[in-house]
């Protein structure tokens, strides 16, 4: 090998020396990218925690969060107009109760009349009482000696055995039928809508606590903490109205009056038929007739006699009004 020159052996150590930085450079820039990256990532983090994060995207067409906003919608407008509502698809048959037979309220009231208004009472108990019902009203009123002269009741049977009791109350052995009615009201449709709209009400209260786990801005939260109490309100009005319906429909209500027989009231005669009865009527309608008569006879007496006076004072004064006839004079 020839020996190397001193010349050269300083050229490459300066090669050397001018190279070493430019390694170290590129080494270095790639670190320096990435450590800037990192700070822009941290700041906007800290930015994103200081001013709040934005608002979700809109949930994709046919989610429950979508839908949440358009059943709560609809709802609204629903009940401004006035119209029913139809059941939602997935609650059918799970949340609302459709009923089978037709949901009728029934009611009552039969008028009866006792010698012992006590008694009555007692044995209108015993048949309410044997029917599975209860007494909702009772009141009483009470001659001066205690004894009861007045009653009205108002009691509660089940449904199933109205006809039952009404016809019991109206063949009561210790009291006289004066009257009895009775009257059904259809209410199937309110029953089945109201079912509906508390379904729907309940659906939308769920989907809107959704919501409102997933809301992030105070304001977000504020404004549906505010719409959530009002749908709860307006359930537990629904509610109401429901069970309302449902107490109504499954008790019919009997209103029964029993009044005292009068003693001194006659008692009423059996009406005969064929000629005796005949003749007994039309003697009694001739002596409405007669009686009837004598009265408008009795009633014109006053009148004809002070006609009389008037005619008979007029005759007199004319008769004194004319002037009296001088004697006749004869021929001279």
């Amino acid at each position: 090998m020839p020996p190397t020159s001193p010349t050269g052996e300083h050229a490459r150590s300066a090669r050397a020396r001018l190279l070493l930085p430019l390694a170290a450079a590129a080494l270095l820039l790639p670190l320096a990218a990435c450590g800037s990256a990192d700070d822009a990532t941290s700041a906007d983090a800290a930015s994103a925690v200081q001013v709040g994060a934005e608002p979700a995207a809109p949930a994709p067409a046919g989610s429950d969060l979508a839908r949440s906003g358009e059943d709560a919608m609809a709802y609204d407008a629903t009940l401004a107009s006035g119209g029913s509502v139809a059941a939602p698809a997935d609650s059918v048959g799970q949340e609302t109760t459709v009923p089978r037979e037709p949901a009728i309220i029934r009611t009552g009231t039969v008028s009866l009349r006792a010698d012992d208004v006590d008694r009555a009472r007692f044995d209108v108990q015993k048949i309410v009482d044997g029917a599975g019902g209860e007494v909702a009203d009772d009141r009483t009123k009470a001659d001066d000696d205690g004894g009861a002269r007045f009653s009205r009741s108002v009691v509660r049977v089940p449904v199933a055995v109205f006809d039952e009791t009404m016809q019991a109350l109206e063949t009561l052995e210790s009291a006289t039928r004066l009257g009895a009615t009775t009257a059904a009201e259809d209410v199937t449709t309110e029953v089945i809508d109201t079912g509906v709209r508390v379904a729907l009400q309940r659906r939308s209260i769920a989907r809107i606590s959704a919501l409102l786990d997933r809301a992030a801005s105070i304001r977000d939260i504020v404004n549906l903490e505010n719409e959530l109490a009002r749908r709860e309100a307006d359930l537990g009005s629904l509610e109401q109205q429901q069970d309302y319906l449902a107490d109504r429909t499954s008790m019919a209500t009997i209103t029964i009056a029993i009044e005292r027989t009068d003693p001194d009231a006659p008692a009423p005669e059996e009406e005969r038929d064929g000629f005796v009865g005949g003749l007994e009527r039309g003697w009694d309608a001739f002596s409405d007739a007669a009686g009837a008569g004598l009265t408008a006879l009795g009633v014109a007496v006053p009148f004809l006699g002070l006609g009389a006076v008037v005619v008979g004072g007029v005759a007199v004064a004319r008769r004194r009004s004319r002037p009296a006839a001088g004697p006749a004079s004869g021929p001279a």
